[in-house]
């Protein structure tokens, strides 16, 4: 889900100038989605449907956007590509706050990290000091994997199968 830090331009009974239909469709070929432009939302798939809600945040000057779980149900290829388009819009400048279960989104896009369990945040910072493997095992009660990839230019996170144990 994405939601906007600002109001509707439009009002609820008003309908689209051509202004807003330009900016748009100006949002949607920014992140290249022009072809898009024709379909109803119904006939999108769950990726392009995250993708162009991402749009419509943009069409409408939101100086934040929240996303929750921006990439749950996605495919690998669907994740990857709002991944990408998160960190252009971050280096763009624009705010962004994303919660997310996978900790390895955080060395993906994000520049700070707040690890919250039971409402109290157990870790805070830059990716690399707050997601560890202690921190992940703190809010998992699992074993993790906490290794850079040279190849991805950044950390990756992974379960240790094997070594679960049932939680009270």
């Amino acid at each position: 889900m994405v939601t906007m830090a600002r109001a509707s331009r439009i009002g609820v009974f008003a309908t689209p100038s051509f202004k807003d239909r330009e900016m748009a469709r100006s949002a949607l070929e920014r992140l290249n989605l022009g072809h898009l432009a024709d379909r109803t939302f119904a006939t999108l798939s769950g990726g392009e449907r995250q993708m162009v809600l991402i749009a419509r945040a943009l069409a409408q000057e939101a100086e934040l956007i929240v996303m929750d779980e921006p990439t749950a149900s996605l495919d690998f290829g669907n994740q990857t590509r709002v991944l990408d388009c998160i960190n252009e819009l971050r280096r763009s400048g624009l705010a962004i706050v994303l919660s997310t279960h996978d900790p390895g989104h955080a060395f993906a896009c994000a520049d700070e990290v707040a690890l919250m369990k039971e409402g109290q945040i157990i870790g805070f910072g830059p990716p690399a000091t707050a997601v560890t493997a202690a921190t992940l095992k703190l809010l998992y009660g699992v074993e993790v994997a906490v290794e850079f990839m040279p190849a991805a230019d950044r950390s990756i996170c992974a379960p240790v199968l094997g070594n679960t144990q049932r939680q009270g």
